[in-house]
């Protein structure tokens, strides 16, 4: 009993048994079964000639979750998964050596800010930091030298690639650290993977520092993000 009746196909011969039986003394209950479902089957109204066959909804799924097969597709995926930014922030003092074969040591005292206020108990990861960082006067400037540099690292070889990009302030604890965050949120945007690391960050442990205020950052990381490209795009 599987598939749809075809138009010009007579009932079977046993049927009309059923419906005798059926008038006398009625059938056993299991005939009574075989008859609903015949009958049910037999009821069923052919396809139109016009009709779409109807497609398995695992099969719609395996071909929209297919991966792609093509060289150029698996080349281009593994090229994104090798662009990896290391980003490191320092102070001034703390600076090394081995800092000279770095990407670039980008100078971040640049963004002077003596109305910081009560902001100076607190470090870079503050959202009211990271605000005032990228509503900077210098923040154009140094919105483009970045997007220079970062386009300079997503089409270098792998031997640039292992290198650092350092970021220093003078206690390294308030401009670089927001400079890191804001270049780390952007590289994501540019979908390239970036790691942090804080060489002389001492954290502050207040709640809008810590996890707590993530919400209030990820607003201020939106805000530079839009200053970003409106600087770079102008």
């Amino acid at each position: 009993l599987t598939g749809p009746r075809q138009p010009d196909c007579p009932p079977p011969p046993w049927l009309a048994e059923e419906q005798e039986a059926l008038c006398e003394g009625g059938p056993a209950p299991w005939r009574t079964s075989v008859k609903s479902l015949v009958r049910r089957f037999w009821s069923r109204p052919a396809p139109a000639a016009n009709a779409k066959p109807r497609v398995a909804l695992a099969s719609r799924l395996r071909f929209k979750l297919r991966p792609p097969t093509t060289a150029g597709a698996i080349a281009q995926v593994a090229q994104q998964r090798l662009v990896v930014l290391r980003l490191e922030t320092s102070a001034y003092s703390k600076l090394v050596e081995a800092d000279e074969a770095a990407i670039a040591c980008v100078d971040m005292r640049q963004f002077r800010d003596p109305a910081a206020g009560e902001l100076r108990r607190h470090d870079g990861r503050h959202p009211g930091i990271i605000g005032r960082l990228a509503n900077h006067p210098s923040f154009p400037d140094w919105a483009r030298h970045m997007n220079g540099i970062l386009d300079k690292f997503a089409s270098a070889g792998e031997p640039s690639r292992g290198q650092p990009l350092v970021l220093y302030c003078n206690a390294g604890r308030h401009r670089c650290v927001a400079g890191a965050l804001i270049l780390r949120h952007i590289a994501t945007k540019k979908r390239m993977s970036c790691t942090v690391k804080h060489r002389t960050l001492r954290p502050c442990r207040c709640l809008t520092c810590s996890d707590g205020g993530l919400p209030a950052r990820v607003e201020a990381l939106d805000v530079a993000w839009s200053r970003f490209r409106e600087a770079t795009e102008a």
